[in-house]
């Protein structure tokens, strides 16, 4: 049965025979997770990077010289659910929401990867064996399956205190989760209370209990209602009518801004890479800062669980490619296919830049003859002074 079948049945048994002593827990306090994964505000903040590394190219080099490989064909789909980018995309949600991320490998009896299945865990625990292994065991609803740590894709941040995970990210920024919330719900509560009681009905004389409901339903019947548009009500002595003013308490809004601008320091955004209107400028700052450490993370990883360290001394590596400039201005686009004929870029390079695609013979860089060396006597016309004959040189 192959993994994927088995991390969607209901029970999983999957356990090493080897005796080993649990090390570490991930201690992702779950139930606050969940807080997390429904908050909107929680989501704008990590969706820019989940989107920005789902768009990432996977390429399998040797050196510098990439590599079409049966390696390549399982990263673009590594699984009969996932693409690489929704693969991607999972893997870095569950990063940002609890600082830890995984993929596990499925291998055939080679030893050759077959598959890559996110896992989506209630919990997580580092275990090593007697013989210096470790292995990871992941706990889902009805579900528990242990597979060793060399066939794990484990992305993971904040390591100030495990040593095998990424700590949860609950104890520094619940608090002002639960302050936003209970703002929010202090909004609501007004605005409900707003509609309960507007009018007090002060009767001038004493009346039976259910002729005072009487008169206070007809009142609403005639006046409170949308139907009536005409303006003016009438009335005799009978009672007093007067409109109670709601005071409600609504939290600042300028406190409500500043709880939200920590959300976003935490994530390291802020309001313009969340509502998609930066600069040029502000998305290479959050390109540098916090895309491209993802994307070297992913690299490492991919490449250290992929690979033998023997094939790892031969140069074979995993690269993500980010194309920076996918996420530039047309303008700096347009400037930077100006060196294709300096030999900076190859046309290929310059149409990729531009989502175009390949051309025959466009991997081979080109360049201008003037921007020749100037040493190089194949590109001018050099004549020698002691061929000339008589009359052909200038007279003084």
């Amino acid at each position: 049965m192959k993994l994927v079948d088995r991390l969607l049945g209901n029970k999983v048994t999957f356990n090493t025979s080897q005796n080993s002593q649990v090390v570490e827990r991930d201690g992702v306090n779950w139930s606050f997770s969940a807080d997390i994964e429904s908050s909107d505000i929680v989501k704008a903040c990590i969706k820019p990077k989940v989107k920005a590394i789902g768009k990432l190219q996977v390429k399998h080099v040797i050196g510098d010289i990439e590599q079409g490989s049966e390696l390549i064909d399982l990263l673009n789909e590594p699984n009969e659910i996932d693409s690489l980018q929704t693969l991607l995309e999972k893997l870095v949600t569950q990063l940002q929401l609890n600082n830890n991320g995984y993929a596990i490998i499925e291998r055939d009896n080679k030893g050759k990867p077959v598959a890559i299945i996110p896992v989506l865990s209630n919990s997580a625990e580092m275990s090593k064996s007697k013989s210096g292994n470790f292995f990871i065991t992941f706990k889902m609803s009805q579900k528990e399956i242990t597979v060793p740590y060399a066939d794990v894709i484990h992305l993971k941040q904040e390591h100030n205190a495990k040593e095998y995970f990424g700590q949860s990210p609950a104890h520094s920024i619940q608090n002002i989760l639960k302050s936003i919330s209970a703002s929010d719900e202090s909004v609501e509560h007004a605005i409900k209370n707003s509609t309960k009681l507007r009018w007090l009905m002060k009767f001038n004389n004493v009346i039976r209990p259910e002729d005072m409901r009487q008169q206070i339903e007809q009142f609403r019947q005639d006046y409170l209602q949308i139907e009536n548009e005409g303006g003016i009500a009438g009335t005799d002595n009978k009672y007093d009518l007067e409109q109670i003013k709601q005071q409600v308490y609504v939290p600042d809004t300028a406190i409500q801004k500043e709880k939200i601008e920590r959300l976003y320091s935490y994530f390291g955004v802020n309001e313009s890479i969340v509502k998609n209107n930066y600069t040029e400028d502000e998305w290479s700052a959050f390109y540098e800062a916090e895309i491209e450490p993802l994307i070297i993370a992913l690299q490492n990883e991919f490449t250290r669980k992929l690979f033998t360290k023997v094939e790892r001394r031969k140069g074979n590596r995993i690269i993500f490619d980010g194309t920076g400039f996918l996420f530039s201005s047309m303008e700096t686009k347009l400037k930077l296919v100006d060196y294709v004929d300096r030999g900076l870029v190859t046309p290929n390079e310059a149409r990729k830049i531009m989502n175009m695609p390949s051309i025959e013979g466009g991997d081979i860089p080109i360049r201008r003859l003037d921007t020749a060396r100037v040493d190089d006597e194949r590109f001018y016309n050099v004549v020698d002074d002691t061929t000339l004959k008589g009359g052909d040189k200038d007279e003084v």
